[in-house]
């Protein structure tokens, strides 16, 4: 047998109790003890088991013992080894396997622990033997537990034969039983409802023993006054109590007699004059915490109806400690500290109080079991009696601190509230968790000295009222927890305004050059989601989630209100660089007199640099927001099944899962959801569809949580990207900002003589220089481009280019299907600054006061060399831009009858109707020509 054929126990089985099990309870020979293999199997046991801590430590004791002989025997070299004070770890392969054959069970444990001593060769050794040890204990206890599973398969018939015997004899019981009813019931029945009578007759006798108990009472009040004069001389105020007791339980038979109004005056007077009595006591027995006297105390104010005093008394005694703590208070060292900056001061200070308070109710909670009969009633009305004896109460304090520290308040606010939050778990699972049996359960004295079971038995046969306290045990935490709420339900104008000066401080940049301003936008989008998370986590934590439609709506408006701080900035960069226009986004805080360096001013492909960088700031932020938003959607659909549509009715159950709630009490969680929080729009925000990961391009999300930041957003990136536009439009603005005041177009070509003195016209048939420079920026823009063409900014919403339309990303049907226009990013830019420069040029030439036809020739010329650039380019032009170059390369004759043609129904060809078919456009040239095409109906 080879060690991998011997059967292994399974990891969860117990080893220790195992052995002593299967020794008792099988006939073979007993299994041999672990020690006497020299082996602990406890640690085998622990849950963190490292088996080669394990190992290291099994082969420590016999190796230590060789090298210390070997030191003693052999050279100085061993005493280095020897000093290293650990064994390296040992890692134990198929090499070092021992085989387990039958001389190996013939060894006797004994034999196999001498050999640990003996002085062995090498580790090797060391460890062989251990792993010899370990397979055989595995054996041994793989056999026995063999065995036990046979046993107990044996058995089983047998259980299952018992097992039927008792359910047949229950079966007989509940026969039994139901004979019984019957036979009852029929003997009732027989007896014409004697049974009945005789119950009504033991009411009746019952009630008037009452009766005939409380009159006797009744005729006693003569001599009340007299009667608890001399006990109150007597001092017994035990006895004093159950004979008010007893007046006050006849004056409810007295009720109708004329004398009522006085006798019940004289009972609240002797009440009063019992507890001004008693008033020292009560007091001294709290500081003294003597169980024995407060329990007799207790039971005296139950009889006389003045548990509330009683009970006011107490929560004093307790709470004096802790009222002089919080008059230590020192709030004007505080509020500087916070100002500072340390804006966890004002909450330390809390934690310190809450720690003060609950040691405490701990304290007490192991005590009152002695004396109140509900220890949970007594500790929550002693909460609430030391935060309402609080002077300056806990509120005024909150108030005072968020009046001085203005918009900066809510993270102190939020670490004041954690505080109290960690108090009330504390609290809670030291009265719904913590288990009070020991104390309960302790024997004590009754009031005759005789020896109770416990102090829960010190109740159980009274008929006294339970102390006054919250019958709802989840509203203790009231006092704790309200003054936060005020804040809480502000918690959205809290928060937008923190948002709001947060976002401030990380977008106010000093003065440097563009590229400078720039970087620094892009190191902004982090800190506005870092922003972003950080507000999440005050909602977790102060609302518990329940401000989740407050917090969207604030980080809506926070990243609104960087995207327009962007667009400041962007126009301002604009103008840095010699751009000229509006900024669609309009802002409030723009800040003049930044980023005035103009180092591009005059680089075109600096400037396109700059451009670059925005509209990846466009890209990075859109990303990081749609991340965010996914992760906020994902968290508000937790809250929403966890806490929202949660069915806690009680602290016990929401405790059912401990570590569920952690870091929340039931306390705060209860007023919370009975609060302005958890409201219809909180509800309707986890039903939202979630926002696709889409470019801002493309169509909206679907129902978006920050709707306005995502048009806003779209928005800023169309500016940047005409930011990107206009700096490679520059050249070709430049270039046709004066076209339509040359005076080549109104001069006629001059002539010289020709053959036989005529006149031959001069004019050149080249395209003049001006659109040569046009065609050759636009002819160098792909290769310009092609260095950015892996860039994510440059193809970042390329369906909002300007002069782009939808139809440009339509794919032609017999087109590959994997061909998409967007991936080619370079030609939908050249495509964007090609139709601008037609616009731009069809608008240049209409806004010309004449033209003579020698101008309208070298206009054709400069448009047909335009045309094949276009072409080049594989642009197909615009139509406005190629009915402008058809008629401009007309005669003027040509042009009156082609429009003449077309006019009347007999276009000259097939072009012809759409060519004038904007008979305003064909008219306004003609004028600029000089040609009067006449009027058509």
């Amino acid at each position: 047998m080879s060690p991998d054929d011997i059967p292994r126990i399974p990891a969860h089985t117990t080893a220790a109790p195992l052995y002593r099990s299967l020794s008792a309870t099988t006939n073979g020979p007993a299994i041999p003890n672990a020690s006497a293999y020299g082996i602990d199997l406890d640690a085998f046991l622990a849950p963190d088991f490292n088996a080669k801590a394990w190992i290291n430590a099994a082969l420590a004791t016999p190796y230590g013992a060789l090298r210390s002989q070997q030191r003693k025997t052999d050279s100085p070299l061993a005493t280095k080894d020897a000093n290293s004070g650990e064994v390296e770890d040992v890692k134990l392969d198929s090499s070092t396997t021992l085989e387990a054959g039958p001389d190996l069970r013939s060894r006797r444990p004994s034999e196999i622990v001498r050999a640990d001593s003996a002085s062995n060769a090498s580790v090797d050794v060391v460890a062989s033997n251990l792993v010899l040890k370990l397979q055989l204990l595995s054996l041994d206890v793989s056999m026995k537990f063999e065995q036990l599973s046979e046993e107990a398969v044996r058995n089983m018939p047998r259980a299952m034969y018992d097992l039927e015997l008792i359910r047949k004899d229950a079966d007989k019981v509940k026969e039994a039983i139901r004979n019984g009813r019957t036979v009852f019931e029929s003997a009732e029945k027989g007896g014409g409802g004697a049974f009945k009578d005789l119950m009504k007759l033991d009411r009746v006798r019952n009630r008037m023993t009452a009766t005939r108990h409380s009159l006797k009472e009744a005729e006693n009040w003569s001599t009340l006054s007299g009667e608890m004069n001399a006990i109150f001389s007597a001092g017994d105020f035990e006895k004093a109590s159950v004979r008010l007791d007893e007046a006050r339980k006849s004056l409810v038979l007295l009720s109708a007699s004329p004398d009522y109004a006085e006798r019940e005056a004289l009972l609240d007077e002797l009440q009063a004059t019992l507890q001004t009595a008693t008033n020292a006591r009560v007091l001294a027995v709290f500081n003294d915490h003597d169980a024995e006297g407060a329990r007799k105390l207790y039971r005296i104010y139950s009889r006389i109806d003045r548990l509330d005093y009683f009970m006011q008394q107490y929560e004093k005694v307790c709470a004096a400690p802790l009222l002089r703590f919080w008059q230590q208070y020192d709030e004007a060292s505080i509020l500087r500290a916070a100002k500072a900056g340390y804006d966890d001061e004002f909450a330390q200070w809390l934690t310190n109080f809450y720690d003060e308070a609950y040691r405490l109710v701990q304290k007490e909670f192991a005590w009152i079991p002695y004396i109140f009969p509900s220890a949970i009633d007594a500790v929550q009305g002693l909460i609430s009696g030391i935060f309402r004896s609080l002077e300056p109460s806990l509120e005024n304090r909150l108030k005072t601190f968020v009046e001085n520290m203005g918009d900066a308040s809510l993270p102190g606010i939020v670490k004041a509230y954690q505080s109290a939050v960690q108090f009330g778990i504390r609290v809670e699972r030291l009265i719904f968790l913590a288990d009070p049996g020991d104390l309960r359960n302790a024997p004590v004295l009754d009031d005759d000295g005789q020896l109770r079971d416990s102090v829960t038995s010190l109740h159980n046969d009274s008929d006294l009222p339970a102390q006054p306290g919250t019958t709802n045990q989840e509203r203790w935490g009231t006092t704790v927890f309200e003054p936060f709420l005020a804040y809480q339900q502000r918690y959205g104008q809290l928060e937008r305004n923190h948002l709001l000066a947060s976002t401030a401080t990380i977008l106010r940049f000093g003065k440097g050059n563009s590229l400078e301003a720039t970087r620094l936008m892009n190191e902004s989008v982090p800190k506005a989601i870092t922003l972003a998370e950080s507000a999440w986590a005050r909602c977790r934590q102060f609302t518990s989630g329940f401000g989740h439609a407050d917090l969207v709506e604030a980080l809506d408006e926070h990243f609104v209100a960087i995207m327009r701080r962007y667009g400041t900035l962007l126009h301002q960069l604009r103008g840095d660089v010699g751009l000229t226009g509006q900024s669609t986004i309009s802002s409030e805080d723009e800040e003049p007199g930044e980023f005035r360096s103009g180092d591009f001013g005059n680089q075109e492909w600096g400037r396109f640099q700059i451009g670059l960088k925005v509209l990846g700031l466009c890209s990075l932020f859109q990303k990081k927001l749609l991340t965010f938003e996914r992760t906020l959607r994902r968290g508000i659909k937790t809250f929403a099944t966890t806490h929202h549509k949660a069915s806690w009715a009680n602290p016990a159950e929401f405790w059912g899962d401990e570590k569920e709630h952690s870091n929340e009490c039931f306390a705060s969680i209860d007023i919370l959801r009975l609060s302005t929080l958890n409201s219809y729009k909180l509800e309707t925000l986890g039903h939202d569809q979630p926002a696709s990961n889409v470019d801002v391009g493309d169509a909206v999300p679907p129902s978006p949580l920050f709707h306005r930041a995502i048009q806003v957003l779209k928005t800023f990136t169309i500016d940047a990207q005409q930011f990107v536009f206009d700096t490679l439009f520059t050249i070709i603005e430049q270039q046709l900002r004066s076209v339509s005041t040359m005076e080549i177009w109104t001069a006629d070509a001059p002539k010289t003589a020709g053959p036989f003195n005529l006149g031959v016209p001069q004019f050149s048939l080249s395209p003049l220089s001006y659109i040569t420079r046009v065609g050759e920026h636009l002819l160098t823009l792909p290769q310009q481009l092609e260095l950015y063409v892996d860039d994510d900014a440059l193809k970042f919403s390329v369906r909002t280019l300007p002069h782009i339309t939808a139809q440009d990303f339509e794919v032609p049907e017999a087109g590959n299907k994997g061909d998409n226009p967007e991936d080619d990013v370079t030609y939908l830019w050249i495509l964007s600054i090609a139709r601008g420069t037609m616009l731009r040029y069809a608008d240049v030439v209409m806004r010309m006061q004449a033209l003579s036809q020698d101008g309208a020739k070298q206009l054709c010329t400069d448009m047909g060399y335009l045309m094949n650039v276009f072409d080049a380019l594989d642009i197909e032009p615009i139509t406005r831009f190629g009915n402008l170059h058809a008629m401009m390369c007309m005669t003027g004759e040509d042009l009156k009858r082609r429009y003449a043609a077309a006019k009347q129904g007999r276009p000259e060809d097939e072009a012809d109707e759409k060519l004038f078919a904007d008979e305003t456009f064909a008219k306004h040239l003609a004028a600029i020509r000089g040609l009067d095409v006449g009027r058509y109906p």
